[in-house]
């Protein structure tokens, strides 16, 4: 009985968090880069949010909803003076040897997810690695494309450890034309 409350919990606090298709923590598709970076600090903490070159990123206790992340970055379109934020990316790693675990973090998040998106796109597919994938939701400019993406995939991090990467993206969501800058 207190995994079924704990799950539901959890489930609700994921769903709350990532409130409607356009928004992720509830920081709304298409918002400027100021309005993203003063949600993300006010949310993690001014010294947890770094800029790169105008990606909002953060590197540890990411969570969202009751999931922990390890790292996650916030990615802008930009038109002259104007930002867009169009696409998340929240990443969980795991040892080589604790792919059971990254698996079931897999479908933990898909499960979730698919109670979100039921009346919407979800999708499995397989990828080069040999990993099971999720699409889920609708992007909301462009019907033909998920809203995003849950991977498993082995990979080399900047630290050079070879480890398993657990992805949960949304987007890109485009605001702009691919094409605007050439």
């Amino acid at each position: 009985m207190k995994d079924l409350v704990s799950l539901i919990v959890m489930l609700f606090l994921f769903c709350s968090s990532t409130t409607n298709a356009q928004s992720v923590l509830g920081i709304a598709f298409g918002s400027s880069y100021e309005t993203v970076k003063s949600a993300l600090v006010q949310r993690y903490g001014a010294g947890s949010v770094e800029d790169d070159n105008g990606v909002l990123k953060i590197y540890q206790n990411v969570n969202v909803g009751d999931y922990a992340f390890d790292y996650a970055h916030f990615d802008f379109q930009r038109q002259g003076s104007k930002s867009y934020f169009y696409f998340a990316h929240f990443e969980a790693h795991f040892p080589l040897g604790s792919s059971k675990e990254a698996i079931a973090n897999r479908d933990y998040l898909f499960n979730l997810l698919k109670g979100k998106y039921m009346s919407d796109y979800v999708d499995s597919y397989i990828n080069y690695q040999g990993y099971k994938c999720y699409k889920f939701g609708t992007n909301p400019r462009n019907n033909d494309m998920p809203l995003g993406y849950i991977t498993l995939s082995k990979s080399v991090g900047n630290d050079r450890k070879e480890r398993l990467y657990l992805d949960l993206e949304y987007g890109p969501i485009y605001y702009i034309d691919k094409s605007a800058d050439f």
